[in-house]
């Protein structure tokens, strides 16, 4: 349960898929990266290609490794990362990028009906597991997610039937998000060196 000051202090931005505004996600993560201090933007991408409503995360990591995405990344489709290799490979991760700002990708559950088929940014980390009962490490600094289906007592079965094109759909927006990140930052670096 979080405490009333991690609640203050959380900010977030939802949209359902249609109607995601890629220029605030962006400028939202770039300020967040910003505050932090930290050297580079690092993607981690959670969830597994075994499960449908659980690919949404490696599916991103595949289009940004399709894409040639310059932002470092890890997760995709043929090396995901989930719960039994997640240890691992955060423990990699962190050695190879000392002062990493970690956007930790995942799908997600909800009780709300109303915040399904959403993309949410946060600026915390993300509890990866938590909607299927798995206490598994925090990652992260800041979470993007998606709202794959409700949380229940079919919650496995859910997210196994979950709609591939849904995903496809919110993994499109999703890299937009991230390629816009990327040009921003490319453009705060040229101005940088500039100076």
């Amino acid at each position: 349960m979080a405490t009333l000051e991690e609640n203050i202090l959380c900010k977030e931005l939802n949209f359902k898929v249609d109607e995601v505004d890629v220029k605030k996600c962006s400028n939202f993560i770039i300020s967040e990266f910003m505050k932090s201090k930290k050297e580079e933007i690092v993607v981690v991408n959670i969830g597994t290609d075994r499960c449908t409503g659980d690919s949404f995360a490696p599916f991103l990591g595949s289009y940004m490794e399709e894409n040639k995405c310059n932002i470092p990344f890890y997760g995709t489709l043929e090396n995901p990362i989930h719960s039994m290799n997640l240890k691992r490979e955060l423990s990699k991760i962190k050695e190879n990028h000392k002062s990493a700002f970690i956007i930790a990708v995942d799908a997600s559950v909800t009780q709300n009906e109303n915040k399904l088929e959403m993309i949410f940014i946060k600026n915390k980390p993300l509890q990866p597991g938590k909607g299927v009962g798995k206490e598994l490490l925090n990652v992260g600094d800041l979470t993007l997610s998606y709202t794959v289906c409700t949380n229940s007592d079919f919650t496995f079965i859910s997210l196994q039937n979950a709609r591939l094109g849904l995903i496809y759909k919110a993994v499109k927006k999703a890299l937009e998000i991230v390629n816009e990140v990327q040009e921003r930052l490319k453009y705060t670096s040229n101005i940088e060196k500039a100076v």
